[in-house]
């Protein structure tokens, strides 16, 4: 009990003094270009539970020490599209340029009975894009694929990613998607289970949304060797993950310049 106290004591005191060296930053650069970076777990190194809160442990640390920079970390416990859209809608800043790294939540297949938690968590998110007929079906949905014995099933299908997701991030300017890679099925790196069967699926909604959002990294042509060498668990990313997407990034800051100009 004790320990657990003082465990999150140190992560309140962790996230107090990365935001009071972000505030910093900010001042330093406050007539640069404004950045706001928002991101699901895979924005931060996991082999630190405090890194939760710093973003000098990834890419995000180039952008608080160089731009104008607002950032979420994993905002909620489990952070989509869905989230970012309705935090979109309540901003009253206009910024030269927005990354999203949101996507693996609303992708990867899970125990049905979470989807439908999800969503009840995010009642008021999900009925602002999605029909309730929509909804109601995808709730009811189940794949032919079980994860420890119960049917799994995904936030929402590829469908109404198409029909709503999709086109409301197209409506955001200066906007760069960072996808997800592949699964290597036989590896679970630091993870500690099985994930499920179905998790190529995640594959079919990452190359959707990289067809689809014109400022795209994507990560799908990533070999098994990169996989392990990228992620730490086929899904969060390790130091050289984070420099593979730092040098993406810019590679693609300059393509929207050169587009501008």
């Amino acid at each position: 009990m004790l320990l657990n106290k003082i465990k999150g004591v140190y992560r309140r005191v962790s996230r107090l003094y990365y935001l009071s060296v972000a505030s910093v930053y900010k001042i330093i650069n406050s007539k640069k270009p404004k950045v706001l970076v928002y991101t699901d777990s895979r924005g931060y190194l996991i082999n630190k539970k405090s890194n939760r809160f710093n973003p000098f442990c990834s890419y995000i640390g180039y952008f608080v020490k160089n731009y104008r920079t607002d950032y979420k970390i994993v905002p909620h416990e489990k952070t989509t599209c869905v989230d970012f859209l309705s935090f979109y809608k309540t901003l009253n800043v206009k910024y030269d340029l927005i990354i999203l790294h949101v996507g693996i939540v609303d992708f990867s297949p899970r125990h049905s009975s979470g989807v439908q938690l999800m969503y009840k968590d995010k009642f008021k998110e999900t009925i602002d894009l999605f029909s309730a007929e929509q909804i109601e079906s995808q709730q009811s949905r189940k794949s032919k694929y079980m994860y420890e014995n119960e049917f799994t099933n995904n936030f929402y299908s590829l469908e109404m990613a198409a029909q709503s997701i999709i086109p409301a991030l197209n409506k955001i300017p200066n906007l760069i998607w960072i996808g997800c890679n592949k699964v290597k099925a036989d590896w679970r790196g630091t993870y500690p289970k099985k994930r499920p069967d179905n998790m190529f699926e995640i594959e079919a909604y990452a190359k959707l949304f990289e067809e689809k959002l014109p400022n795209s990294i994507g990560l799908l042509q990533w070999d098994e060797e990169e996989i392990m060498k990228y992620t730490e668990d086929n899904i969060h990313l390790t130091r050289e993950g984070f420099d593979f997407i730092y040098k993406k990034l810019l590679e693609t800051i300059n393509k929207m310049k050169n587009a501008s100009s």
